[in-house]
């Protein structure tokens, strides 16, 4: 949880402001119990009205002023809490964004997905609605402590004898429950992760009457959550009771003490009807405290995990030193490339040379490395030896994001971003419509939006029925015409030749 610290930067003095509110709030709840001592010593049983008034009047001050405290302290604590995460979303989301294809290629959709949703709204849960409980009990616990010795020290060290089972109980849940609840993050994150890739996969899933092997595979990873939630559910359900139980023991002593005291007129009723509630404040944090401590390990499992997507570094990324690229001319050459996705290489020292305006087909069987060699020119990869240079640039010398403005793309695999055929050509960049136009225009994606005709094309140049929109909605997930759309924007102008 350290790790969110950094996400604090600016907000320090605002969280020392919050400190002062959860002070001055713990002063307001165990002062009024003073206030109550005083009023039943000094008033009721003196028979002072007088005074009894005046104390109630300040005892209700007190109390509307720890009302205005404690509101302000769970708006402000939540308020700083949402602002770490969407700091800590946008953080996360950036640098997966930025991250090579070879991670995605090694690890599930699933389990980054678990990442992004399940794990950021368990630190949420943190920081919005743990962070308030968990400021204002660790400062009202000694707040507690203190008036209560201040109303009376012997009964303050009954107290006192109970802490020492509490903080080795403490002890044990947190190292327990710690490793549960990482074990129950792995497992959500596996039945997210099955359930992603049956859903991408349904076709081949539905094509292969495979449908009740993977509800098997799901309902074996379903059941081990299950177990283990179970699991990390039995460590809570020692714990918290026993915290409890712990308080019922305390009770009961200061009352038998109490008792002994009044007996030899040594101690008053308004002290031990104070001492008595004074002391539910001293175990109301811990009993708080330790709900939250579930969530807070829970929190804790979660940023684990999100620690390990950000402590993951870029494989391609700008090298020291590297120059933007500016005005691609397009010709390509590929020197005594070898490149492996594990210990097999997939290319053997292929060379080639493209000139600039010239067209490269690439023909073989599947595995042959196709697909490799685009990915490469695209620099999506890094080659393990040789080099792919453009205009005579080795591309691992050039800025990544100025190479790759000037790349027009058309991906084997189609996919489409939920929205209008526009906005899939314009890919989030501010294009007008007339380029979007003109670029549907260059690729004769003139593909008709009725869903009888949305058969995914099998050539980009298909003649028209009628034309689209371009802020029609989008009705084939597999239009390739919108695919070849897209790249027309990007692609550096085409030789004259």
């Amino acid at each position: 949880m350290r790790r969110l610290g950094r996400y604090l930067e600016g907000r320090k003095l605002r969280v020392a402001l919050m400190l002062l509110v959860a002070t001055g709030n713990a002063a307001a709840q165990t002062g009024g119990w003073l206030l109550v001592r005083d009023a039943i010593d000094n008033g009721i049983r003196a028979g002072d009205k007088r005074h009894l008034t005046v104390v109630v009047a300040i005892y209700l001050a007190v109390a509307a002023a720890g009302w205005i405290l404690q509101a302000a302290l769970i708006r402000g604590l939540a308020g700083i809490g949402q602002r770490m995460v969407l700091g800590l979303r946008r953080d996360l989301f950036d640098h997966l964004t930025g991250l090579s294809l070879r991670y995605f290629s090694q690890q599930k959709a699933g389990w980054i997905i678990a990442r992004l949703t399940s794990d950021v709204d368990a630190v949420s849960d943190v920081l919005s609605q743990g962070m308030p409980t968990l400021v204002s009990n660790v400062v009202l616990l000694p707040a507690a402590i203190t008036a209560l010795l201040i109303a009376d020290w012997r009964l303050g060290l009954v107290v006192f004898a109970i802490v020492p089972p509490a903080l080795v109980l403490t002890r044990w849940f947190q190292r327990v429950s710690h490793v549960a609840l990482v074990e129950t993050r792995n497992r959500i994150a596996a039945v997210t992760a099955q359930i992603a890739e049956s859903v991408a996969g349904m076709a081949v899933v539905q094509a292969f009457n495979r449908e009740r092997r993977f509800q098997a595979q799901f309902d074996e990873l379903n059941q081990a959550n299950l177990s283990q939630n179970a699991y990390t559910q039995k460590i809570m359900s020692v714990f918290f009771p026993s915290i409890e139980l712990l308080g019922v023991v305390a009770t009961v002593s200061v009352l038998y003490a109490g008792e002994r005291l009044l007996a030899h007129h040594t101690l008053t009723i308004g002290t031990l009807i104070t001492a008595l509630y004074l002391l539910q404040l001293v175990f109301q944090p811990l009993q708080e405290l330790s709900d939250v401590y579930g969530q807070l390990q829970s929190g804790a499992a979660a940023m684990v995990k999100i620690a390990s997507i950000l402590d993951e570094e870029p494989e391609v990324r700008d090298r020291d030193g590297a120059k933007p690229l500016v005005g691609i001319a397009g010709n390509l050459e590929v020197d005594r490339v070898v490149f492996a996705y594990g210990e097999e290489p997939v290319l053997h020292g292929l060379s080639l040379s493209v000139p600039a305006g010239g067209c490269l087909a690439l023909v073989g069987e599947s595995g042959g490395g196709k697909s490799t060699l685009a990915r490469l020119v695209g620099r999506f990869y890094d080659p393990d030896e040789g080099a792919v240079r453009v205009d005579g640039h080795d591309l691992r010398g050039v800025r990544l994001r100025s190479y790759r403005r000037q790349l027009g793309v058309v991906l084997q695999d189609p996919f489409l971003f939920s929205g209008t055929i526009a906005s899939n050509i314009r890919l989030g960049s501010e294009i007008p419509d007339e380029r979007v136009r003109a670029a549907a225009e260059a690729v004769h994606a003139r593909t008709s939006a009725s869903p009888s005709r949305t058969r995914p094309t099998r050539r980009c140049r298909r003649r028209p029925r009628r034309w689209v929109s371009t802020a029609s909605p989008l009705a084939s997930q597999g239009d390739s015409t919108t695919r070849c759309a897209r790249a027309a924007p990007a692609s550096p102008p085409a030789s004259d030749s």
